[in-house]
């Protein structure tokens, strides 16, 4: 464990998976193949120390296919070519389609990763998609019925932006470390939230009593990568006329629903309304319209979807033979008051047996597993973690990394960190939460 936090950087391996919660299925003789593309990213230099020379794209084989469906078919995924030196790898496909006779109204996404060596990461496995002949067209949320409420977008839920129109080639809403762009490749998940009139230029209420997102609301999306955000926007509904030209309905307290066609409205601070637009080939910007009324021009009209993302963190110290993402264990939360000053649970799923909680270098003197989504762990005290870090000659913080560690020998990174409190009175100390940009930052006791 000392050995690897001391380069956790370079021995760390990330796998994340995004794909659409929504697919439509086929119509007539079409193939309505999936337009937000599901895709797998793999970060990290943990992946070279499996291989013998610097994994690529090349050397992976990739397949994904739909499950629950009537017919089910495994397609090759694509290697996407992306000019990132975080990104070891990246595999999308873009052929995966619901055909028109499937009854079923719920199915998944199953994917493999086969490596040079044999080994093969499985059960990378999507959440429930919803399979939908069309975007809804009901002005109110019907709460009486099961259906009632899911073809709708939640307040807080996450969500996926593209443009595409005729003779419009695809381009997505996409946000990397050089902020946002409009990508031809690759989308980003982001959190939509409804928030009340904002009061300054960085200020605003976050309003929790909404449980959709409603037309003509003010809105805010936040990637969920870099937690970077777009100002504060009202969000416009397209509707169409017999002609299919495009103009803004005026639909107050109507539910966004995904496949809708949308604006993001924008007031800057001369007054000036302005509309998210494309520009250019790549560009994300403001553009103001001569005369909505007679039409809405295409760059700033974007088709919203529901979609999600998994992210995996781990350090597989015996190989990748044992890792599978059906129980690859995920911590949710911690609570440090329900059993007490002495005690965290730690609740989440994919928890086995087999799992002990170290705080740093220094494992929990017991860890006990209670059910596959609950694990409790006593807390070192103070004294015993300094005396263990003067014992192997690192240094004494007072804020540690938590992590789940196997027999097995793999290490799962979370993000949480226990706060010790030095002062004689009180808790022994409490969890805090870390965003994943800022998992490897945090100041590592054995490299200090």
């Amino acid at each position: 464990m000392k050995e690897y936090l001391k380069d956790e950087k370079n021995l760390e391996c990330v796998l994340s998976f995004s794909f659409p919660k929504v697919f439509k299925k086929s119509y007539g003789i079409e193939n309505r193949f999936i337009i937000l593309p599901p895709t797998i990213t793999l970060k990290g230099f943990g992946w070279n120390k499996f291989f013998k020379e610097p994994l690529s794209s090349e050397s992976i084989n990739a397949s994904m296919e739909i499950c629950g469906t009537k017919k089910s078919t495994q397609l090759f995924m694509d290697m996407v070519e992306i000019n990132d030196s975080n990104i070891v790898a990246q595999f999308q496909t873009r052929k995966l389609f619901i055909t028109k006779d499937e009854e079923k109204s719920m199915c998944r996404l199953s994917a493999y990763l086969h490596f040079p060596n044999g080994s093969t990461i499985k059960g990378i496995q999507s959440g429930h998609i919803k399979v939908m002949s069309k975007g809804s067209k009901k002005k109110k949320i019907d709460t009486a019925t099961t259906n009632g409420s899911s073809s709708f977008i939640k307040n807080g839920s996450y969500i996926a932006l593209f443009i595409r129109g005729p003779g419009t080639i695809t381009r997505y809403l996409h946000c990397n470390s050089a902020g946002f762009c409009a990508n031809l490749k690759q989308w980003s998940v982001y959190k939509i939230y409804s928030v009340d009139e904002q009061t300054g230029e960085h200020e605003f209420s976050y309003n929790s009593e909404k449980k959709f997102i409603y037309y003509q609301q003010n809105v805010l999306l936040v990637d969920t990568t870099t937690e970077t955000s777009l100002p504060i926007m009202k969000i416009r509904k397209c509707g169409h006329t017999e002609n299919k030209v495009y103009k803004f309905e005026n639909n107050v307290n109507e539910p966004v629903c995904p496949f809708h066609m949308i604006s993001f409205e924008y007031i800057d601070k001369n007054g000036n309304i302005l509309y998210l637009a494309t520009q250019n080939s790549d560009g994300i910007g403001w553009k103001s319209l001569t005369n909505p009324s007679k039409g809405i021009n295409n760059e700033v009209k974007w088709n919203i979807i529901t979609a999600d993302r998994y992210l995996y963190r781990f350090y597989p110290l015996n190989g990748l033979e044992k890792i599978s993402m059906l129980n690859f264990p995920i911590v949710l939360s911690i609570n440090s008051t329900k059993l007490g000053d002495e005690w965290l649970e730690f609740e989440g799923r994919g928890f086995t047996k087999d799992i002990q909680i170290w705080f740093n270098t220094y494992p929990s003197c017991q860890t006990i597993y209670r059910s596959s989504s609950t694990i409790t762990c006593v807390i070192p005290t103070l004294v015993s973690y300094y005396n263990h870090c003067s014992n192997l000659e690192i240094t004494d913080t007072l804020t540690v990394p938590l992590y789940l560690v196997t027999f097995y020998g793999t290490i799962y990174p979370i993000p949480f960190l226990f706060a010790y409190n030095a002062r004689k009175v009180g808790k022994i100390g409490h969890i805090i939460h870390v965003h994943e940009m800022d998992r490897n930052t945090v100041e590592q006791p054995v490299n200090a």
